[in-house]
């Protein structure tokens, strides 16, 4: 069955495909391909007969001996080559073939090969205009040759609204694109044209730059006979190295006479050998034709154009010509006949002059040649002209509101001359709405551009007045600015000296000057503002200029003035009189003339500039100044001059803390900038501040903030703390901390430490120069409960400081939450970006939390700060009184003097503290504070960097061993056992730390350590309190002062231990780190760690470090290898103690007086002071006299058997019978 199967498929197999056995032609190509033949070769088959079937791209072929559809071709041959014909100039062709087998059967089409009929030679006349082109390709049988490898000529098609601008017919071209590193070496080739040898023809063609003349682009041109830069051999038929014309201005025209040497085929290459980072050069309108036995001219210019006459002028050979100018666009006539519209002036050279022209109107205008005959060559391409405007009399005045940007005013004119921008109007900025005359800056070319008024009708000796405000778009991008005067609206004719000058414009407000000049001779004048800003710098805008006759009696110019304080300010103006009224009022009031007052106004009379003014109660006040010229003759009014008189720190506004705000009573309107002037540094540039100030209340904790009320038209601050009305230093600062108005975009300030009493500054800016002025609320308000959140977690929502990129801030800056509550304070002295801290706090709502590794207690509010780019952040926490209290109650020796924090490295907020979170140390404070009402805290610290922070005391443990010489039982190898009357001497007088008491050895500590009597006992162990110590640590050796002491017990075991008698000894609130730690007793010489011990207190660290054990070598105690008298320790056995005998506290032991004068010894003092001078007297209990610790104080043996006295001891222990013999304390 399987075999049946098999035979059945393959005999149906052959049964479709019978042709099978002929072959299909392969490798088909097309060779020798003319504009209307070709020769297709291919391979395969060894038949003697084939088809071969051709058409227009996109055919469908036939099979067999019939033709496919779509008008193919079918043509029969014995062999490859076969001759197809009948080809259509560039058309393009697919071909197949097939053969022709016996039978006859055929073979399958072969693939199909696509070819383009070459292009047939061009006659006379030859225009490539470029429309037919499907942009980027250049039109069929046209070419292009790049030598270098880099950007080339491409087809371009403009689809804006100014197509000419790239374009002279339609809306195509080509364009030659530049390359930054490498230079133009690009051709672009016509097809090829039927020339006759010694016939002239006429090449024209348009061109032109696209950045001149800035960029200035190069061309040549030449012809050969192959479209090849290598055959441009036969002649260069143009050159332009310096075009320099731009898309604003119109395409030149080349017109070029040539006559090839014989007949034959030719190329006219362009060649573009611009520099390398140029700009584009465009081509377009070509034309090829016989040279004109008549003919036109071309280049047309028009120049010397007043209102009513222009001369044109042209190229050509004649002398004879006729010039036709109309309206744009009218047709123009022939020979010697007009057009419609058109008027006809002839002459026989170049230029000929227009009269009767109409002033401030455009033409076009046309020349043709007047040849023998008369003939008439064809009209010339045409040029357009706009003619002046009629001069006009004083006054003038131009505000630029009567055009739509960035149009420039009828009759006035901008020259560039150096190819960067230029003049426009623009709505940015204007003085008076809706536009004013704008110098937009060029990133890499200077201005040196020109703005001339229309003209004016000046009459020689006469003075005129100019007057013209002017601003720039930043302060920080200085822009340059002369005016000149002259005859005609060009450069060349401003040669009058310059009646304003400055290099140094600054004010981002706009400022008015007034000028008066006199021409010497009566004509028409025209006044020119030539922007001279450097490169790369902002905006200049000029708006109002007016031109008038210089008054009789003249107002002041130049008014300026200046706050001298909350309610006083200075007049400061430019006048030549000597007696003036200044009037102010509230904004909007209409001044009076004379001496009257306007309705609202306040006359202020004075002979000289300044003027002050004084009683001022509002902010913003209107300011006009006018000259008494004598009798009742006065000025008129200046240009109104609006001052906020808090525009400057002076005039400082004064806040009454706690007084709150209601309604948008505070105004930034006419706010500017000093310079120099202090200004809200957190966050960008000075913009505009006004100021404000304060005194501060006791608590020195304040919230400043603009984010209040409702009604605020001006909704984007920033605000600055400062201190130090001499050098303004920036104390704290906000950007965007606010929550409720301006779209969270105002300003909350928060800060401590402020000194009551004293008076501080507060700046209020603007975000940037775009932020709109307006009014607004602003308060100052002592630190209470409600500034601090309640409740937040992790995952709640903290605002992100702003800094709009200034990276240099020192100053504190407020960490908020969403709702603008406190939540810490950081400074970095370094300086940073404060743009980069980010915040977020956890407040436990539970009972206060412990950490299980160390035991501690913490603050149920944690915090997490960070920032990487700033170190050694200093860094205020703020808390609520109830978590302290939570937190005593917890851990009853926290103290907000004693509060430290828990540095744990982790960039992630935590809920609760977890050993394996990060690396933890502990930071003391720095400070700490309290706010008015009792219920805010914050303590400050220094951290290396920011992380997470866990408030608590720590309790940093030391662990401790060492003897007590006078204590010491050699038998027992420790202190000897407390008996019952020395644990009732402790009890009845050592229940209070003893060394603030001179009785018992006072050692200047004034600590309140107390037990309770039952806290000595007398036992069998050997756990039993023998005495006081003191414990001292210390960072550096003395003499450097201790960083923290308290008062611990030493047991019989020679163990030191906190006030509990069993616990290891712990420091609250110390730092993590490396310490010396001072063990010493009220009449023993005091002993030190040899090296600094690592103390660490924080959250999860070791509850019971290692024992620091004097007892068991010298070495363990520091040694000053100055004292040659004795060890730092005694040596009794094997272990080490402490020696015993400093009664007197001076550092030494000495049974004698010594040196001279004598220093008293330790038993003169027992006998002189403790013992009131009688040897045989003996004082019971408690006292520094007691060398032994028996509860005695004698200097005589006393008793039968002797009791040994301590003076006895001191001899025979310490000093080891030597009478003169000294020990002195290594400290």
């Amino acid at each position: 069955m399987k075999r049946i199967y098999l035979l059945t498929f393959v005999s149906i197999v052959f049964a479709a495909s019978a042709n099978s056995q002929c072959d299909v032609p392969v490798s088909v190509t097309a060779h020798n391909t003319t504009s209307n033949t070709s020769s297709i070769k291919f391979d395969g088959g060894s038949g003697t007969s084939f088809i071969v079937e051709y058409g227009l791209s996109g055919f469908t072929p036939g099979v067999g001996a019939s033709a496919g559809s779509g008008s193919s071709s079918v043509v029969t041959g014995a062999a490859s080559p076969i001759s197809i014909t009948g080809l259509t100039n560039s058309a393009s062709y697919d071909v197949y073939v097939r053969q022709v087998c016996t039978g006859p059967v055929y073979s399958d089409n072969s693939t199909v090969v696509n070819f383009t009929a070459a292009c047939a030679p061009a006659n006379i006349p030859y225009t490539e205009d470029f429309e037919s082109l499907s942009a980027p390709a250049v039109p069929l049988c046209n070419s292009l040759e790049d030598i270098n490898g880099n950007t080339t000529w491409t087809g371009f098609e403009n689809t804006s609204a100014s197509p000419s601008e790239t374009a002279t017919s339609g809306t195509k071209s080509i364009r030659y694109n530049f390359n930054n590193t490498v230079a133009a070496d690009d051709w672009f080739f016509t097809r090829g044209l039927n020339l006759t040898g010694g016939t002239s023809y006429r090449l024209r063609f348009r061109y032109k730059a696209s950045d001149g003349p800035l960029f200035t682009e190069s061309i040549e041109v030449k012809y050969g006979n192959q479209s090849a830069a290598s055959a441009m051999t036969l002649g260069s038929l143009f050159s332009n190295p310096n075009i320099n014309n731009s898309l604003a201005d119109p395409f030149l025209e080349a017109v070029v006479d040539f006559t090839p040497a014989s007949s034959g085929e030719y190329y006219i290459g362009f060649h573009c050998n611009s520099a390398a980072a140029k700009a584009f050069l465009y081509l377009d309108d070509i034309s090829v034709d016989l040279t004109p036995a008549c003919p036109y001219p071309f280049g047309l210019s028009v120049g010397s154009i007043a209102a009513t006459t222009a001369s044109v002028s042209f190229s050509a050979t004649g002398n004879n010509f006729v010039a036709e100018y109309g309206p744009p666009g009218f047709t123009p006539g022939t020979g010697g006949t007009p057009g419609a519209g058109g008027t006809i002036a002839t002459g026989i050279s170049s230029p000929i002059a227009l009269s009767g022209l109409t002033a401030s109107t455009t033409y076009d205008v046309y020349v043709r040649q007047v040849c023998s005959g008369p003939s008439y060559s064809a009209n010339s391409i045409s040029t357009t002209f706009t003619t002046a405007c009629n001069a006009l009399s004083v006054p003038y005045v131009e505000n630029f509101d009567g055009v739509t940007f960035p149009a420039l005013p009828s009759c006035t004119k901008k020259e560039d001359l150096n190819g960067g921008t230029g003049w426009t109007t623009q709505t940015t900025a204007p003085r008076s709405a809706p536009n004013a005359l704008t110098y937009q800056f060029n990133e890499f070319v200077g201005g040196n551009d020109w703005f001339y008024t229309a003209p004016l009708n000046l009459t020689g000796g006469t003075s005129y007045r100019l007057r013209f405000w002017y601003r720039v778009a930043g302060e920080t991008f200085p822009e340059g600015l002369e005016v000149k005067y002259g005859t005609d609206n060009n450069a060349a004719a401003m040669t009058n000296a310059a009646i304003f000058s400055n290099t140094a414009l600054t004010n981002e407000n706009y400022i008015q000057t007034i000028i008066d000049f006199t021409p010497s001779t009566t004509g028409v004048y025209y006044i020119g503002f030539h922007d001279i800003s450097f490169a790369n710098q902002f905006d200049l805008y000029i708006d109002d200029i007016s031109v008038d006759l210089s008054p009789a009696c003249p107002e002041p110019s130049a008014v300026t003035i200046t706050a001298t304080g909350p309610s006083s300010a200075s007049v400061s103006f430019t006048s030549a009189g000597n007696n003036f009224v200044v009037e102010y009022g509230a904004p909007g009031f209409t001044p009076g003339t004379g001496a009257t007052p306007g309705i609202g106004g306040t006359i202020v009379t004075g002979t000289a500039s300044p003027i002050a003014l004084t009683g001022l109660t509002g902010q913003l006040y209107d300011i006009y100044v006018r000259t008494v010229c004598g009798g009742s003759t006065y000025s008129d009014n200046t240009i109104v001059s609006t001052f906020l008189i808090n525009d400057d720190a002076p005039g400082a506004r004064v806040l009454t803390v706690g007084a709150g705000c209601t309604g948008a009573t505070e105004t930034n309107e006419r706010s500017t900038k000093s310079i120099p002037e202090p200004f809200p540094s957190c966050s960008g540039t000075s913009v505009s501040p006004i100021w404000y100030k304060f005194t501060a209340p006791a608590s020195g904790a304040v919230r400043i903030s603009t984010d209040l009320d409702a009604g605020n038209t001006f909704d984007d601050s920033k605000i600055g703390l400062f201190y130090n009305y001499s050098t303004f230093s920036i104390i704290s600062c906000d950007d965007d901390g606010g929550s409720a108005n301006g779209f969270g975009f105002m300003s909350v300030v928060y800060a401590t430490g402020l000194q009551a009493g004293q008076t501080y500054y507060v700046a209020v800016d603007r975000f940037s120069n775009s932020t709109p002025r307006g009014t607004f609320c602003i308060s100052v308000d002592e630190l209470n409960f409600n500034m601090l959140a309640t409740s937040n977690d992790c995952s709640s929502l903290y605002q992100a400081p702003q800094s709009n990129g200034n990276s240099t801030y020192t100053g504190w800056q407020p960490l908020l939450d969403i709702n603008s509550k406190l939540i810490a304070l950081v400074r970095s002295q370094a300086g940073t970006d404060v743009s980069f801290y980010t915040v977020s706090q956890n407040i436990n709502p539970g009972t206060v939390r412990t950490d299980i590794t160390s035991g501690q207690k913490y603050l149920d509010r944690n915090f997490s700060i960070n920032n990487p780019f700033a170190t050694n952040v200093e860094t205020q926490f703020f808390f609520l009184h109830t978590e302290l209290q939570a937190l005593q109650v917890a851990d009853p020796g926290t103290t907000i003097g004693n509060l430290g924090v828990t540095r744990q490295t982790s960039s992630t907020c935590e809920s609760d503290f977890t050993l394996a979170t990060g690396t933890s140390s502990y930071l003391a404070q720095a400070g700490n504070g309290t706010s008015a009402d009792g219920l805010v805290h914050w303590i400050r610290v220094s951290t290396p960097e920011l992380s997470n922070f866990y408030l608590h005391t720590s309790k940093t443990p030391v662990t401790l061993k060492t003897f007590l010489q006078g204590a010491y039982d050699g038998a027992l190898s420790r202190h000897k056992d407390v008996t019952t009357a020395w644990r009732d001497i402790l009890r009845a007088q050592a229940i209070n730390q003893p060394f603030n008491t001179v009785a018992y050895g006072n050692l200047g500590y004034n600590g309140t350590e107390s037990v309770s009597p039952s806290i000595f006992t007398s036992t069998v162990a050997t756990t039993d309190i023998v005495d006081w110590v003191l414990l001292e640590l210390r960072s550096a050796p003395p003499p450097a002062a201790p960083i923290a002491t308290r008062a611990a017990f030493i047991l019989e075991n020679g163990s030191i231990v906190d006030l509990d008698g069993v616990s290891s000894v712990t420091f609250r609130g110390i730092a993590n780190g490396n310490y010396y730690i001072t063990v010493r007793h009220r009449n023993h010489l005091g002993i030190r760690t040899a090296t600094t011990q690592l103390l660490d207190g924080s959250l999860g660290s070791n509850p019971t470090p290692a024992l620091y054990n004097f007892t068991t070598g010298q070495s363990q105690a520091f040694q000053d290898a100055s004292i040659v008298t004795n060890a730092a320790m005694a040596q009794n056995g094997s272990n080490f103690l402490m020696w015993g005998g400093n009664a007197n506290l001076d550092l030494f032991v000495r049974v004698t007086a010594q040196g001279i004068p004598p220093i008293p010894s330790d038993v003169s003092y027992m006998l002189g002071i403790l013992l009131g001078g009688n040897p045989n007297t003996t004082l019971n209990g408690y006292s520094v006299g007691d060398m032994n610790m028996d509860g005695r104080t004698r200097v005589t043996a006393l008793g039968i058997p002797p009791i040994p006295s301590d003076a006895s001891f001191m001899l025979g222990i310490p000093l080891n019978g030597v009478p003169n013999a000294t020990r002195k304390e290594h400290k």
